[in-house]
């Protein structure tokens, strides 16, 4: 019921064209989110936000709603960048909040396999607190990914 409810709302984040129904949806997925205790990282939603609209912002269409010294901030550009933000953060606390291992006990086969190990990953991967330094980032990552590997290379050793 889980899993067929996110997909409702995942067609409902990328194909319906009201910024209503899609930031209904987002923040239905944020409560899911804060109501399964995960990370939802607000902070870095709002700041993925006003990035992706203002990047949109430098790409004008539409009315001109105001001037910020050579860019003109447009209703287009503002909307659109509203819509592909909803679609990206609805995606990111969709799969914190529905996405899990356990919805792919219903997914059989390799394709099951699959998906159950890639949510696996990708859960111990955003548990991970990595350290981003200007000069040190893919070192940051790899350490992360590497600390991660080799604690479930000790798992599996131990169920051995």
């Amino acid at each position: 019921m889980k899993l067929a409810a996110g997909i409702l709302g995942m067609l409902l984040l990328i194909f319906c064209d009201s910024l209503y129904v899609q930031w209904a949806v987002v923040a239905v997925f944020l409560g899911i989110s804060l109501a399964s205790r995960k990370n939802a990282h607000l902070l870095r939603a709002v700041i993925v936000v006003l990035s992706v609209t203002f990047f949109s912002v430098l790409t004008p269409s539409g009315k001109v709603l105001a001037r910020v010294g050579m860019i003109r901030v447009t209703d287009g550009a503002v909307a659109e960048g509203l819509h592909r933000s909803a679609v990206l953060i609805g995606m990111v606390f969709f799969s914190k909040s529905v996405a899990s291992p356990s919805i792919t006990r219903h997914i059989g086969g390799v394709a099951g396999r699959f998906l159950s190990d890639m949510f696996h990953w990708m859960e111990a991967l955003s548990e991970q607190h990595i350290s981003l330094k200007k000069e040190k980032v893919m070192q940051s990552i790899d350490e992360a990914l590497l600390s991660i590997w080799t604690s479930a290379e000790v798992e599996k050793k131990n169920d051995e």
